[in-house]
């Protein structure tokens, strides 16, 4: 029987098919470390719980909950809000379109808290459920620090029960601090990578897998998402736009903000590449657990919480590894003031812990840091059981041959300016009442802008006042050339004298009036700098610091430095 040519066509349109799926089968095998990016819905879970019982518990609980502890957040906003919000996507958008590799390691979460609002606690914890993916999310561990809200109790409870089996309670019978009751959670995880999260977050779309990805890829690194902001007052959710800031440290051992190189920021913000920080914001952090182990995990005697994050990381790179930004991972994060109940106690605590800090980490450089003790308006030292567990940290730090703190200054943040043994104030100087910093102009004229309230470290705007009445920026002095108002950079003297000019602070501690003492046709007259809309020709309605007359009252004429030294403080 002859075929028709119809059955020969449809054979050979067969083969080629048959052929087609080979192809494009091998294509597949040959990438299949990669995952196909899932639909957005895969990522973003379907929302944990029930939400209409979910509702009905939290209403049933705010018709009964008494007056919480203040928190510092508008609560009343937070209610408001609900349990769930949506939230705009701020990753850069060549984030959206990532395929991460596979697998992936799974992840514990441990959140403690303390006197936390219900809404904000529970908003964090819903976030973290409804924005991870299943596989990859292990358990998260909520570790209540002996609060006394009262809604946190059998509410909170009822609340978490109907979230499944993912998510535990643990309980301190006392107040034991953030950084031991972030210990307690990842004791009780058996996760191979941890993430630490603040009660006061939530976390955005596909916040984890970017942070997994770099953790993969250095297990001694210490990863961070890059950290969004929600507004205590109105609750807003925001992502800072340019410039970029990344963590530093001042040497009075705050955590600061500082610029990014152009560079970088680009890189950042174009195809979301990951960055070297010098230093961890704290609220947000993934771990491999082996690794954290194995570098002495948190100092577990430091209390409460404060300067962990600066320890942690000067430990992290001095020892071998680094601390990564990832802004294709976004958590947003309540910016506070302290919440501890009493304000003396927060100075202690904290100043107690950046002892510890400096004391084991810093070498000669910890003279910086005791000198800039002055502004704490009294100063702490440990007990002598405080210093024998320091010593163990110490004893840490040899056996793991971690490099100098001078290796660190050089290698990792070379940007922070090492001050003068002259310094007695030191910084960016701001205007306490318009908020506005010194800058220098491309003419060498003091100018202003309005960064400086949003960080602390941006190396051209550094000033010191120093011991002997100079008033320099790096190698020059800030000069006035009469009858010009104005200040500019130029040499520094040979000997600083009346004739040249001879810079004075008045004030208490780091906020006060800088007072210009300056012969003037064979008579010494002292002037004060003010912000001022300058009406030179040079600077026609330029915002300027400039020399005027004096007026203790105006505080347009009180300005503050980031901090002041007393070097007679410089020895524990």
């Amino acid at each position: 029987m002859v075929r028709s040519w119809r059955a020969w066509l449809r054979d050979v349109v067969v083969v080629l098919l048959f052929a087609w799926q080979i192809i494009a089968l091998c294509v597949l095998i040959q990438h299949e470390p990669l995952l196909p990016r899932p639909a957005s819905s895969s990522l973003s879970r379907t929302p944990v719980g029930d939400r209409e019982v979910l509702t009905k518990i939290w209403k049933e609980f705010q018709l009964k909950k008494s007056i919480s502890p203040p928190s510092n957040i508008n609560e009343s906003r937070s209610d408001e809000l609900g349990l769930w919000r949506d939230l705009p996507d701020t990753r850069p958008h060549a984030c959206r379109d990532v395929i991460h590799s596979h697998p992936l390691p799974r992840t514990g979460v441990v959140i403690p808290f303390f006197q936390e609002p219900f809404s904000v606690l529970v908003r964090t914890v819903q976030s973290v459920l409804d924005r991870t993916p299943d596989a990859l999310l292990k358990e998260v561990v909520l570790v209540d620090d002996a609060s006394e809200n009262e809604i946190l109790d059998e509410a909170l409870e009822k609340y978490l029960s109907k979230l499944g089996g993912k998510v535990r309670l643990m309980r301190n019978f006392q107040r034991e601090g953030l950084i031991r009751s972030r210990l307690k959670g990842m004791l009780a995880t058996n996760s191979e990578a941890v993430v630490f999260l603040d009660a006061n977050v939530e976390v955005n779309s596909h916040w984890l897998e970017p942070l997994l990805e770099e953790l993969k890829k250095k297990p001694t690194t210490i990863v961070q998402p890059f950290v969004d902001g929600i507004d205590s007052n109105t609750m807003a959710y925001s992502a800072p736009q340019r410039p970029l800031f990344s963590g530093s440290f001042s040497w009075d051992l705050r955590y600061v903000w500082g610029q990014l190189p152009e560079h970088v920021e680009e890189a950042a913000l174009k195809r979301g590449q990951p960055y070297w920080s010098v230093a961890l914001v704290g609220c947000a952090m993934l771990v491999n657990r082996k690794y954290f182990e194995s570098i002495g995990t948190f100092d577990s005697d430091q209390r409460i919480w404060g300067g962990e994050n600066l320890e942690l990381s000067f430990r992290a790179w001095m020892c071998g590894g680094s601390v990564v930004t990832v802004p294709c991972s976004r958590v947003g994060h309540i910016f506070r003031k302290t919440v501890y109940a009493d304000v003396n106690t927060f100075q202690e605590v904290l100043q107690k812990n950046l002892i510890r800090t400096a004391e084991v980490w810093m070498d000669d450089f910890k003279k910086y840091f005791y000198g800039s003790a002055v502004m704490y308006k009294s100063k702490s030292s440990l007990t002598d059981d405080e210093k024998t567990s320091l010593a163990k940290r110490v004893e840490l730090r040899k056996r793991l041959k971690c490099k100098s703190f001078s290796w660190f200054l050089r290698n990792v943040a070379p940007e922070v300016i090492i001050p003068s043994r002259r310094a007695v104030l030191h910084g960016e100087i701001a205007n306490r009442a318009s908020t506005a910093c010194w800058d220098v102009a491309d003419d060498r004229y003091i100018t202003l802008n309005y960064l400086c309230w949003r960080h602390r470290v941006m190396t051209e705007n550094v000033f010191t006042l120093t011991s002997d009445g100079l008033l320099m920026r790096g190698d020059s002095c800030v000069k006035v050339n009469l009858p010009n108002p104005s200040l500019l950079l130029g040499d520094c003297p040979e000997r600083p004298s009346l004739e040249d000019g001879l810079w004075f602070f008045i004030g208490t501690r780091h906020v006060g009036q800088i007072q210009l003492r300056l012969l003037v046709k064979g008579a010494e007259k002292t002037f004060c700098i003010e912000h001022v809309t300058s009406i030179t020709k040079l600077h026609y309605r330029e915002q300027m610091p400039q020399i005027h007359s004096c007026d203790s009252k105006f505080t347009f004429q009180t300005w503050s430095f980031t901090y002041r030294f007393n070097h007679s403080m410089s020895s524990h």
